[in-house]
Formats: C-alpha cells, sequence, structure tokens
C-alpha cells in the first residue's frame, strides 16, 4: 500500500506538470495506466546484449553451422561457417564489459551509471555470461546478456564500451572482490589478470578436447597489484549504425563467426588457440584484427573490429 500510495503521488505531480491526468479512468486501468506512465517516464531500463555464429543462436547443447542449413548447398557458403566448420558446440561464452556510454546525435556523450546487482555488475564493470550449463557447456544454469542501468531521455546516435577489466582492478585478487571480478574462471593470476573474453568451444576438426580463444593483457609483469602488462589488449567498441541507435529497440550483436573469420580447422586443428598471453598464441594473429587489435602491441588498429554490430530486437 506504501508503495503504490507513493507512486500515485509522484504521477499526479508529474500529471500536473503536464496539466493532463486520467482521473476519469476506470479503477482496473488505474495500475496499467500506472505501469505505462513509469515505462514512459524512467526510459530503457539498460542495454540488450546478444551472442551469435553467424545468424545462428549461440547456444549451448547444439551443433552450429554458421547459417541456416538449406545454405549448406550452395558451393561458395564454406567462407559462412564458423572457422570453416559445420560442427561448432559451444563450452563456454563470456565477456567483460565496462565504460558503457551512449553518444548523443550532438556527440556529447552519456557514461551508464550501472545498477549494482550484487552478482554481474560492480562499479562500472559488467560480466556478459552465454553459457548455461547444459550440453556441453561448461558452468551455471545463470547467464546474463543484459547491462543494467537508467538511459536518460534523448535521441543516440551510437554507443561506446570497452571490453575487458579496468586497470586499476585488473590485478587485484580475485579471492577478495565482489561478483563479478570473484570469477575465478575468468582469472589467470594477479600477474596476468583477468581473461577480458573466453571462449571455449569444440568441432569434429579439433576433437572433444575443443580449443580455446582467452583475450586479456599481455606480457605482464610483476606481483600483485604492481603489475603491469606491456599488452594491455582491452578491446574499445563505437558503433554509430545509419539511423542511430535506439536501446529499446535495438540490441549489440556479438558475432563469434566474425572473431574466427579467417581461421580454418579444417587446415589445422588448432588454429584457433588464442591464448593472449603469448603461449599457444597460434590463431591470435588471425583473431586479433577481427577484434580491432594489434596483436604484437595490443593497441586498436584500422579497421575498426567486425565482432560486434546493433540489430533490431527479436
Amino acid at each position: 500500500m506504501m508503495k503504490k500510495a507513493l507512486i500515485l503521488s509522484w504521477m499526479i505531480t508529474i500529471c500536473f506538470a503536464f496539466t493532463f491526468c486520467p482521473w476519469d479512468k476506470k479503477k482496473e486501468d488505474n495500475d496499467f495506466v500506472t505501469i505505462a506512465t513509469l515505462t514512459a517516464l524512467t526510459g530503457n531500463q539498460g542495454i540488450q546484449f546478444s551472442a551469435y555464429a553467424g545468424t545462428q543462436k549461440l547456444v549451448c547443447g547444439a551443433t552450429l553451422r554458421g547459417h541456416d542449413r538449406i545454405l549448406g548447398t550452395v558451393p561458395f557458403i564454406p567462407t559462412a561457417h564458423i572457422a570453416e566448420s559445420t560442427t561448432f558446440q559451444l563450452h563456454d561464452f563470456r565477456l567483460y564489459v565496462h565504460g558503457i556510454t551512449l553518444i548523443r546525435t550532438d556527440d556529447t556523450e552519456i557514461p551508464l551509471s550501472l545498477n549494482q546487482d550484487g552478482r554481474f555488475q560492480s562499479g562500472n564493470i559488467a560480466l556478459l555470461d552465454f553459457e548455461d550449463g547444459t550440453g556441453k557447456c561448461q558452468g551455471t544454469p545463470e547467464t546474463n546478456s543484459f547491462v543494467s542501468a537508467s538511459i536518460p531521455f534523448g535521441n543516440y546516435k551510437g554507443i561506446k564500451f570497452i571490453v575487458g577489466v579496468p586497470e586499476a582492478q585488473n590485478h587485484l585478487d580475485a579471492d577478495s572482490q565482489t561478483s563479478p571480478l570473484n570469477v575465478t574462471g575468468m582469472y589467470w593470476s594477479w600477474t596476468s589478470g583477468y581473461k577480458f573474453l573466453k571462449l571455449d568451444f569444440e568441432t569434429a576438426e579439433t576433437g572433444a578436447a575443443g580449443t580455446s580463444v582467452h583475450i586479456g593483457s599481455g606480457d605482464c609483469t610483476g606481483t600483485g597489484s604492481s603489475s603491469t602488462c606491456v599488452r594491455a589488449n582491452r578491446i574499445p567498441v563505437t558503433l554509430t549504425p545509419t539511423g542511430g541507435f535506439d536501446p529499446s529497440t535495438q540490441e549489440i550483436k556479438i558475432n563469434i563467426q566474425a572473431l574466427l573469420q579467417g581461421i580454418n580447422l579444417g587446415a589445422d586443428p588448432n588454429g584457433a588457440m588464442c591464448m593472449s598471453g603469448g603461449m599457444m598464441a597460434t590463431g591470435c594473429p588471425i583473431i586479433f584484427p577481427n577484434i580491432g587489435l594489434s596483436f604484437t602491441t595490443g593497441n586498436p588498429i584500422t579497421p575498426a573490429q567486425s565482432v560486434f554490430t546493433i540489430k533490431s530486437k527479436n
């Protein structure tokens, strides 16, 4: 009752400001009006991400080809497969993002303040988790593809963010951090820090042992929080689609097919292996340009990344 009274009081104040209020509505309409009004006044409440393998939704427990099955009969379709394979099975896909900022049409940047949920968001860092522990996925049933934050009213031309953990948090003791920075599966060590992006999968070519793409800082030295890394390997993403960006109707697509573009597992079953620390990095020189980074320096390069795009929500 107290909550409803507070909402009604708030509505009355707003209604006076706009010189209109639905006083003549029937009682059964009140809840609907309240919800609709609150939704309109508070705006969108976050940014939706989605994970794909080409045109197929990235899911656990399925064999993915990167395209609809009917396309498999087209002679030139191999370039649309996932690392030239049609037998992709997900084990794990998670990544950290931070510094999410909306770009207004006048180029003003609006940093988002994330809601602190004690699970997937802490400070300005969010963990996106696309594995649910089913099939061959290794993890828990909990997933997260949504960054919760209040979004100010306005028209936006785009969005920007960074894949990775900020330097100030990258060399902390994960065991003493709050979630999501205490997830051991996303952590190497105090010196090397966190895995910014983690993709584990198998195909017929790799066998059941599978292969991995783990991207984090490289060439790290030091002890504990004083550690430093030569190659930062944080991935800056700026998306400014034609027509602008509307968080209420559009989402950010992460395409692991694009991440693995140029890899041919048929020619080399270990060709996708990319541990960005430097060891077991066969696939890194091919994969890094796909995310807009130089594997040699860890700095952004041109052309920009092709893994993240804007699409309409399903």
